[in-house]
């Protein structure tokens, strides 16, 4: 069946229905649609609402810090940002303006897990035949959001500070109005992570009794601080280097040599640049402090990549092996501090 046609003027009025359902007055229905043509057929939708599904990629909840599970938490406010072209079939290349405004459009959890609803609102598929091409990306905390112009694409520049996580996603095989809701397609999002993740464990060597001895601050040097994500390819790009760091007033536990290490308690999560080598520092709490001491990763890291950093406290000096957990694990690597 062709595409059923609505004027300009009707399509205006979907959104008055919208609102009218919203209130309960449905008896107004036939009347804000009156004057449009041509009268839809019976058995086709005049307007179908989009609607969206979503999940991560890696088996990877706090918008603030590393998203963890298969999906973002339900009943919750801004959990991405979403933006939207439509264009006659071809992938879009200039991106001046959005579609219906769909510009970094906040988006909204639901009660039930994988599914999200835009925060201002329904917005309908295009009734002339346009296709419709999804960015997205998560979390919208520390970053500005540009828009694009002409043949430059829109942009997201964050301000890293290790607690931030940077998912991204796009739906870009364009999707047009179907005649029906129930044989509607709708966007489905599968975000991917652009940092790497590492947490940090402590134990004390073989002989070595720590006592009350704790970790207070870990600090990871000379790592970009800001980073910029082109939302049309993912492309990512990173300047302002400087120190991430993590400290806990009263400490993290230096646990027993005899624990597995797989029991052994994960703290100080950081996310930045996947690189496969940075330096450390690490303090203890009486004031003892291990400067500049590197870690090499036996393997690649990538975006998604998440590795432990293993201390092994001696007093006079810190054993450092790093093993990659969770996200997508990879390979290790053996530090001796001195």
């Amino acid at each position: 069946m062709p595409a059923m046609r609505i004027d300009t003027e009707c399509e205006k009025k979907i959104k008055v229905l919208a609102a009218m359902k919203k209130a309960g007055l449905l008896f107004g229905v036939l009347a804000v649609f009156a004057g449009c043509r041509p009268e839809p057929r019976a058995e086709e939708d005049p307007f179908i609402p989009i609607g969206m599904s979503a999940g991560l990629e890696l088996s990877t909840k706090a918008v603030a810090g590393p998203i963890m599970g298969d999906n973002f938490p339900v009943s919750t406010l801004d959990v991405f940002r979403l933006t939207v072209y439509a264009t006659a079939g071809d992938e879009p290349s200039q991106y001046d303006e959005a579609y219906e405004g769909l510009e970094d459009a906040v988006v909204n959890s639901t009660g039930t897990e994988g599914i999200f609803e835009l925060a201002d609102g329904p917005e309908y598929y295009p009734a002339d035949g346009r296709e419709l091409y999804f960015y997205a990306y998560a979390p919208a905390l520390q970053s500005d959001y540009t828009g694009g112009a002409g043949s430059m694409a829109p942009f997201v520049t964050f301000r890293l500070d290790g607690t931030q996580d940077i998912l991204w996603d796009t739906v870009t095989r364009g999707i047009g109005k179907a005649a029906t809701a129930g044989n509607q397609e709708n966007p489905d999002f599968t975000f991917r992570h652009k940092l790497m993740l590492i947490e940090f464990t402590a134990k004390a060597a073989d002989g070595f009794q720590a006592g009350n001895l704790r970790v207070k601050t870990v600090r990871v040097k000379d790592v970009n601080l800001n980073a910029i994500l082109d939302l049309v390819t993912g492309r990512m790009s990173y300047s302002s280097p400087g120190d991430l760091s993590v400290t806990e007033e009263n400490g993290w536990e230096i646990e027993s040599n005899d624990v597995p290490a797989e029991d052994l308690a994960s703290f100080a999560p950081l996310m930045f640049e996947p690189q496969d080598s940075f330096a450390i520092d690490v303090e203890l709490s009486d004031g003892t402090l291990y400067e500049d001491r590197l870690v090499f990763l036996s393997e690649p890291a990538a975006p998604g990549t998440s590795f432990k950093v293993n201390l092994t406290v001696n007093k006079s000096e810190i054993t450092v092996s790093a093993t990659i957990e969770e996200w997508d694990p990879q390979g290790n690597a053996n530090v001796t501090l001195d």
